[in-house]
């Protein structure tokens, strides 16, 4: 994982929070000034890709999912609802 694409309020994973917030090896990919401009958050994601060439996006299943080198991801664990990341 080389970049969060959204508000990092929502993630909940120790190790992810650390490299986001300690050593910043995660980016953020995010507005916090505009954070429901949708076409902020597009022209975000295109210069993370364009500075990124070989990065790949998992999208989750409300996500629009449009453009190239996007993948769209949904899993769930069994009576629970811990992110399968953790």
């Amino acid at each position: 994982i080389i970049a969060y694409i959204g508000d990092p309020q929502w993630v909940s994973s120790p190790c992810l929070r650390h490299r986001m917030d300690v050593d910043g090896s995660v980016e953020i990919v995010f507005d916090p000034e505009d954070p429901w401009n949708n076409d902020r958050t597009n022209e975000l994601i295109a210069e993370f890709l364009q500075r990124n060439p070989e990065a790949l996006i998992f999208t989750g299943p409300f996500s629009d999912g449009e453009g190239d080198r996007r993948i769209g991801a949904a899993a769930s664990q069994e009576r629970t609802n811990v992110a399968t990341f953790d």
